[in-house]
């Protein structure tokens, strides 16, 4: 850990950062006042909490003991009508379908209802304990007869709630490097640790699973990481397609007059702007390389693109031959010069898949 540019320790076991980040806030208010009474400050205090790993003590886990055991379903329909009789959402809008890839609560094991119902009173309890911490500053403020006299913008937000606990994990870095492994293999470490009580301590990276995280970001259909139709980054599948199928054809066509007017394309939506990088520095790079070292061997377009579908072709071969390497240096350089091009029609079609 580092405060500023030094290194620092955590001063005991029961230590929890976003209680230090409180009480180092407080003592940099009293600081400022006592120096500065009549001078306006500006704090910008962003905890870590909510974000995964959730780590926190057992009593505030406890806090909540029971309040899951009926599963994601109906905690997603609770969130929904408290929403509605809050006049958060129109008194119209429906409820939400779970994701045909997120297994109704029920028809999950019974012998994993309680690990699962573990990871999302551990997630509760953390969420409070930030939520109190967040007080701490706000009482500072009272106490100091500046609360009147202070805005304050609260967010608690990390674009919803994440999945990357996917099945419920106890070890949530697995998902996102790759590794596949089951509920069974989760429940089995955590209970060769302490059982269900380590859940929430250092000794694990403990996730939730990606149905409570639909269930918590109700009314909407998904959660974070997935982006609907309804969003920009997918605002028009159609209009996307027609974007990825111009770039590709303006490249391989080597239209000269497209890289000179603009650096990006915009693709405009009803929901806003998505700007999408269309490579045309790379497409700049080949045309110059065409043009300036192969005009003798390539005298028109077509000729040009024949060689780079050819040199496209090779690519396997050159790449696992060495000898071929020096064999052809004209080839190889177009092929340089295609695949970067290529690398970037590759990189809008998977951001748009």
């Amino acid at each position: 850990m580092w405060e500023n540019t030094n290194p620092i320790s955590p001063p005991h076991e029961d230590y929890h950062v976003t209680e230090d980040m409180a009480d180092k806030a407080i003592t940099w208010m009293r600081c400022h006042l006592a120096v500065n009474p009549d001078k306006p400050f500006f704090m910008w205090w962003t905890p870590g909490a909510v974000h995964g790993p959730h780590h926190v003590a057992k009593e505030w886990a406890d806090k909540y003991k029971g309040k899951f055991d009926d599963g994601w379903d109906a905690f997603q329909e609770r969130t929904f009508e408290r929403q509605k009789a809050m006049g958060w959402i129109p008194a119209d809008t429906k409820l939400a379908p779970r994701p045909k890839e997120m297994p109704a609560w029920e028809a999950i094991p019974e012998d994993e209802k309680a690990f699962q119902a573990r990871l999302i009173e551990v997630y509760a309890g953390f969420l409070e304990h930030t939520d109190v911490q967040v007080g701490k500053l706000i009482d500072e403020l009272e106490a100091r007869g500046i609360r009147d006299n202070t805005m304050v913008i609260y967010i608690v937000s990390d674009n919803g709630a994440s999945s990357e606990g996917m099945s419920g994990s106890v070890a949530e870095l697995n998902a996102q490097n790759g590794i596949p492994s089951t509920v069974a293999e989760h429940i089995a470490i955590a209970e060769q640790l302490g059982g269900l009580d380590v859940i929430g301590t250092p000794k694990v990276d403990n996730h939730v699973n990606a149905a409570w995280s639909w269930a918590g970001d109700s009314p909407f259909r998904y959660t974070r990481l997935i982006a609907a139709k309804e969003s920009m980054a997918r605002a028009s599948d159609k209009h996307v397609k027609q974007l990825v199928k111009s770039v590709e054809k303006q490249y391989r066509s080597f239209d000269r007059s497209l890289a000179s007017k603009s650096k990006r394309s915009i693709l405009r939506s009803p929901t806003g702007e998505v700007q999408v990088s269309c490579y045309l520095d790379d497409l700049e790079e080949s045309i110059r390389q065409l043009t300036k070292r192969f005009t003798g061997s390539y005298s028109t377009r077509t000729e040009a693109t024949e060689a780079l579908q050819r040199a496209d072709f090779m690519n396997a071969y050159v790449r696992d031959n060495p000898q071929m390497k020096g064999a052809n240096e004209r080839d190889a350089r177009v092929q340089t010069a295609w695949e970067k091009g290529s690398q970037g029609i590759r990189n809008i079609r998977q951001a748009f898949a």
